[in-house]
């Protein structure tokens, strides 16, 4: 996204000179058939943090078309057996140009803490220079070193995410930490960081902040199984079952449940034929409580009767 301009002045007499490039720099690519036109950078300003100092910012690949210029700036770190790292690329679409354009860019991914912008004068010359994709040397696009400023990288944004790495809240202005149940939070400045940490520590047992009594509290946790039949768990927290002969144990994470199975019977019926059958034997019941009282009576009146044959002899 182009910007408007300031001290236009300024930017015509840098479009008649190398700068921002340094002043001894080429601008001409690999196969020097191509030189970067002095009008095209005119302006130029990158601020990054320590860890990028010593080494050179310059422009890596300029890509021409018949519409559109994209200039791809790189780092080149102070061991030159290190590969460029690649920071940003700024593309100026023809259609929407205008002179004295200014473009501000963001370092891609690991290099989000490199900001900066890039003045462009004019396209046309360049694209009259040649259509294609140029590559070039450090030593021959490196920018002067009054356009690179070290600064403090602010922190963007944080994240925060529950168990299940579902996100929760981005914050991106102010963020306050707060020491929870057991929970020390503490700043300590170390003498190899000049930023300083907070460290937070796990006090076991000290209840640094209370329990929340509130409706909104979190819901009643039950106590865990600590035993099974007077069994405790070993070191990580686990019980083994395990089966005989004749018994199998069985496990179902989707379902949280365990089957213990006897292997060596089967029930020989269903549950229609038990019904059938426990519905006869309450029947068998019945019947043999009647029989019992019959027998009971029969007992009874054969006892009156022998009583009375041997009261008449």
């Amino acid at each position: 996204m182009s910007e408007s301009i300031v001290f236009p002045e300024w930017l015509n007499s840098n479009s008649q000179r190398n700068y921002p490039i340094q002043e001894n720099a080429s601008r001409t690519d690999v196969s020097g058939a191509f030189v970067i036109p002095n009008s095209l950078v005119v302006a130029f300003q990158i601020n990054y943090p320590r860890s990028y100092v010593g080494g050179t910012f310059y422009i890596s690949t300029l890509t021409v078309s018949e519409d559109n210029v994209s200039i791809e700036i790189s780092f080149q770190p102070s061991d030159t057996t290190v590969s460029p790292i690649q920071i940003s690329t700024v593309t100026i679409e023809g259609s929407s140009f205008t002179q004295d354009s200014y473009y501000s860019f963001v370092g891609s991914g690991s290099n989000v803490s490199v900001l900066g912008s890039i003045g462009v004068g004019d396209i046309s010359e360049t694209i009259s220079e040649g259509i294609g994709v140029f590559k070039f040397l450090p030593a021959s696009t490196l920018f002067e070193a009054n356009t690179q400023f070290v600064s403090v990288p602010a922190l963007q944004s944080v994240e925060i995410y529950n168990p299940s790495n579902s996100l929760l809240y981005t914050a991106t202005d102010v963020l306050k930490l707060k020491a929870g149940q057991n929970i020390r939070l503490t700043y300590e400045q170390l003498d190899s960081d000049p930023y300083g940490v907070i460290r937070i520590d796990a006090v076991n047992g000290e209840n640094l902040v209370e329990t929340s009594t509130c409706n909104n509290a979190l819901a009643f946790v039950p106590s865990p199984i600590t035993q099974i039949n007077g069994v405790s768990p070993d070191a990580n927290g686990r019980i083994f079952l395990e089966g005989s002969d004749c018994i199998q144990i069985t496990t179902d994470p989707a379902t949280n449940s365990i089957q213990i199975i006897d292997t060596c019977s089967t029930s020989c019926c269903g549950c229609t034929q038990l019904e059938i059958l426990t519905t006869a034997l309450e029947q068998l019941r019945a019947q043999e409580t009647t029989l019992a009282a019959l027998i009971s009576s029969t007992q009874g009146q054969q006892s009156e009767m022998l009583a009375n044959l041997i009261s008449n002899l």
